[in-house]
């Protein structure tokens, strides 16, 4: 039997404390990192790295499909190996860590660092769960989507917002 979260089909078996800790992480980084995005809502980045946390696990939940059909303009995520196991979570912390560095790009050491600390964290223990083939294939498959649903974010006319008129 595989460790929670290890399987080609199925998520509901994986805990959901690597969202909430990244959830808590951007936060942080939206309080501390300035000047944030002026004239933007603080919902944006959690918008964007919702998609891309789900595009990451959705191959992994049944009877479940991607977003990219159903939202404008986004693109094709990238498929995974078929009959290739992953580990869910390393995806999900792979692609909201690629997020938060994407969307905070000018933040302090110290958050960057926490970034990297959190991430490592978690990559540790699932490195463990799962061994390094299963691993690197998921962290990839989380970093793939992330980079994809990141540069889609970059066509939604924020970086107009505080244009003259």
């Amino acid at each position: 039997m595989h460790a929670p979260g290890i399987n080609e089909g199925h998520t509901n078996q994986s805990k959901s404390e690597v969202v909430f800790k990244w959830i808590d992480m951007q936060l942080e980084l939206m309080r501390t990192s300035s000047p944030f995005i002026c004239g933007l809502p603080p919902s944006r980045p959690f918008a964007y790295s919702g998609i891309a946390l789900y595009e990451a696990v959705v191959p992994g939940m049944t009877g479940y499909q991607t977003l990219s059909e159903q939202l404008t303009e986004m693109p094709d995520m990238p498929k995974t190996v078929s009959g290739a196991a992953y580990h869910w979570p390393a995806c999900a912390n792979a692609a909201l860590a690629s997020m938060n560095r994407c969307f905070f790009p000018n933040t302090s050491d110290a958050n960057k660092a926490t970034i990297n600390a959190l991430e490592k964290e978690f990559n540790e223990v699932y490195k463990a769960e799962t061994g390094e083939a299963v691993f690197q294939r998921s962290v990839q498959f989380g970093k793939a989507v992330a980079q994809l649903v990141f540069e889609w974010s970059q066509t939604d006319g924020a970086a107009n917002a505080n244009a003259p008129y």
